[in-house]
């Protein structure tokens, strides 16, 4: 079974129920009008001599038609590539040449600058999706056509077909580094799966969320799905009073965002004395999610579930912890910097924790290389149980390129450390490319970072070194107004760290919405000390 049988099926099951709504332009889709135009699609592509394992690049904004063309892209068996449709013309040509694409998708102005760069000008079929879109309406739908070959087409896409092809740049390192990220019918299959089993919606429920994979996989459960208008690459000018407005007029049960997100649209909320009484769950993503951030969402959705799906590596999700769970002695092991709780990971998943100094068989078949899920029974939680973090299961997107990764590794190798307490919860201790070794003594910012979050004088803190020193650079809560390093909280922790200095700056933050810090430009900030 692939998710093109989903998209059938909820044709059949609901017809004329609303699929998606387009916040931006208040467009609506059915499943059956998803169904039938996307089936339009596909003849406009087979009539174009598009045939299955073709690679065919998205460069446009997500809304209804990008779901159509990726529905009926999944059915004809073709391959998306998708680009974010803010990047820079010379971004989406270094992506076109990873790629051997036999099409572009995108508006004529882009298709126009095109004709300039060497790999997009390569692409033999170059398509403007909104003329497609439109000549595909009077198109006869290729199943009635066509119907021997399109089932025999159908049959031939099985779990193990690539679906799907995605980039993401490795900020470390400036934007002309980038990995390749594939993911097969399987991996969307399972994605659907896992998403479907941890949120369980009530099907008469409406979602709010704005991640492309995500929406695809909440559509397939069969409730109506709101795309939200909030630019992912750049959410500092989104206007919040809008999402409220979004939020209440549309009847909103359930959210899902980033946790940067939820954050602004917190303090937003907060500043208004706004809260959202009919949201049942709010479902915040990301990799760094503290308690001060989940207390503060609670406090705008004040009957709502507030969860956090937790992301490694662009696994997503790997662990899911409900905010009510999380208890005094958790605060306090968090606060004496043990690194994040983030919960039992999703039964999806399995995961090893290996050490990293050894070497590890990457090809293992083993599922007791070094399982904490079974080692770890003891009350203790020592830093000698700390490894590097793998994963495996039908929603991992795998990496081919500009990466030491080996595409056919059965285990994911996600470059996080961390460790399972007492309660068989994960805890995460950071990236192992961030971690400080001083004088023989390893460190984590990240689990550093987790203690000062609970200071109520700092808003975000971001740790770095510099000559064996550790220097942390604090945002501060626009509601504190004293000296920061005066503040007794701050000093506790600073003695206890060992914190050289203290650099009150705002602090850069990637533009992929998991609100981590910019670690590139951290450093340059630190180097003009």
């Amino acid at each position: 079974m692939t998710i093109i049988n989903k998209i059938k099926e909820l044709r059949e099951k609901y017809p004329y129920k609303t699929a998606l709504v387009d916040i931006k332009t208040g467009n609506k889709l059915t499943f059956s009008h998803m169904d039938i135009k996307s089936d339009r699609i596909c003849t406009y592509f087979e009539k174009n001599g598009f045939k299955k394992g073709d690679k065919i690049v998205i460069f446009m904004p997500i809304g209804l038609e990008f779901y159509l063309i990726l529905m009926a892209i999944f059915k004809m068996g073709l391959v998306a590539v998708i680009i974010e449709a803010d990047k820079e013309m010379e971004c989406v040509d270094r992506y076109c040449g990873a790629v051997s694409a036999e099409g572009i998708l995108a508006d004529r102005i882009t298709l126009f600058k095109g004709i300039l760069l060497k790999n997009i000008r390569k692409i033999k079929k170059k398509i403007n999706y909104k003329k497609m879109i439109e000549s595909s309406e009077t198109l006869p739908v290729i199943v009635k056509k066509k119907p021997k070959k399109y089932e025999k087409e159908e049959k031939e896409i099985n779990e193990n077909s690539l679906a799907l092809i995605k980039f993401r740049d490795i900020t470390d390192i400036g934007e002309k580094i980038f990995k390749t990220i594939m993911g097969t019918h399987g991996f969307l299959l399972g994605q659907y799966n896992v998403l479907e089993r941890n949120m369980r919606f009530n099907k008469e429920t409406k979602v709010y969320s704005l991640s492309p994979l995500f929406i695809l996989s909440h559509m397939l459960t069969g409730v109506t799905t709101f795309i939200s208008d909030v630019d992912l690459n750049n959410f500092e000018k989104t206007e919040y009073g809008d999402v409220v407005k979004q939020i209440n007029e549309n009847n909103i049960q359930n959210i899902i965002l980033p946790v940067i997100i939820f954050e602004n649209l917190a303090e937003y909320a907060l500043k208004k004395n706004i809260i959202f009484k009919n949201v049942q769950t709010a479902y915040i993503t990301g990799a760094s999610v503290f308690p001060k951030i989940m207390k503060k969402i609670k406090k705008i959705f004040i009957n709502a579930e507030i969860k956090v799906f937790y992301e490694i590596s662009g696994v997503e999700p790997v662990s899911v912890l409900n905010f009510e769970d999380i208890t005094k002695e958790d605060l306090e092991k968090m606060k004496d910097g043990k690194g994040l709780i983030i919960g039992e990971k999703v039964k999806e998943i399995e995961f090893e924790i290996k050490e990293t100094e050894k070497e590890v068989d990457e090809e293992s078949d083993s599922k007791e290389l070094k399982n904490t899920d079974r080692e770890n029974k003891s009350t203790k939680n020592t830093w000698e149980q700390t490894g590097e973090i793998f994963v495996r299961g039908e929603h991992i997107l795998k990496g081919n390129s500009n990466t030491d990764e080996n595409k056919n590794r059965k285990w994911h190798k996600t470059g996080v450390s961390g460790y399972v307490d007492d309660k068989k919860r994960l805890i995460l201790l950071g990236k192992i490319e961030s971690k400080i070794d001083i004088e023989g003594k390893e460190y984590y910012p990240l689990a550093i970072e987790t203690a000062f979050s609970f200071c109520k004088a700092v808003k975000k803190s971001a740790l770095i070194s510099k000559d064996d020193k550790f220097y942390l650079v604090l945002e501060r809560n626009p509601e504190f107004t004293g000296n920061i390093e005066e503040n007794p909280e701050i000093k506790e922790l600073s003695k206890k760290f060992g914190i050289f200095k203290i650099i009150e700056e705002k602090i850069p933050v990637n533009k992929n919405c998991s609100g981590e810090a910019d670690s590139k430009k951290l450093k340059e900030l630190i180097d003009k000390i």
